[in-house]
């Protein structure tokens, strides 16, 4: 597959990430999110749409460069999966450093993952 038509059906899976998230923030808010208040105004919500549609567009378009390309469903999940995967990535980074113990104090069940208590054979 070419590369620019890696990067567009990647900017069209992202695109399609973007439109679900926006159906779903005007249900949520009954309007277009930019006109509540609390909500992201139009300038920042556009900055953060394109950023998302770029990241898409690069992800496709490596996984092109690589020859990983090969039919046009592999662009779109590229394009799709993106951003939700840097996003899930940040948000563990930033729960990661904020469970961090103070030099001394141990970190509860809850806070390392570990909630279920010990597993068989282990006291």
């Amino acid at each position: 597959m070419p590369m620019w038509a890696a990067c567009l059906w990647g900017l069209g899976g992202a695109g399609a990430v973007e439109a679900l998230a926006l159906i779903g923030a005007i249900r949520r808010v009954g309007g277009f999110p930019w006109q509540v208040e609390g909500e992201l105004g139009p300038g920042p919500y556009a900055v953060v749409v394109l950023l998302r549609l770029g990241v898409g567009v690069v992800a496709a378009a490596a996984l092109g460069m690589s020859g990983q390309m090969g039919v046009v469903a592999s662009a779109i999940a590229a394009g799709i999966a993106a951003p939700k995967l840097l996003e899930q990535l940040g948000q563990q980074a930033l729960a990661a450093s904020s469970l961090a113990a103070a030099p001394g104090q141990a970190l509860t069940a809850s806070e390392t993952g570990c909630a279920g208590g010990p597993s068989k054979g282990e006291s």
